[in-house]
């Protein structure tokens, strides 16, 4: 995708850890975040805050998160077909690697 375009600047990555790829792609690149490229992730995993810049993340409370799946997955097992939405709350959780759009 970057070699791609010039014109990217922000990338909104699945996880945290595919975010922690993307900067060091920039890296690779001599690209810097968050002054050319903004990264943000999600999930809030320990130690986002501890690289540098310091990711910019969507925070979701895991223990919800894995008592929801578990409760799907016991129906699933006593054979419940339905489907189900849930939406969990989150919270932006603002570090470094993110910068106001360039316009």
């Amino acid at each position: 995708m970057l070699d791609r375009s010039s014109e990217i600047t922000a990338i909104v990555a699945g996880s945290d850890l595919l975010a922690f790829g993307a900067l060091q792609a920039l890296r690779e690149r001599n690209l810097r975040c968050p002054s050319d490229v903004s990264v943000t992730g999600y999930n809030n995993i320990p130690f986002g805050d501890l690289v540098s810049p310091g990711l910019t993340t969507v925070s979701v409370r895991h223990d919800e998160l894995g008592r929801e799946a578990g409760q799907m997955l016991l129906g699933a097992i006593e054979g419940d077909k339905g489907v189900r939405t849930v939406v969990l709350p989150t919270e932006l959780v603002i570090r470094s690697s993110t910068a106001p759009a360039k316009y």
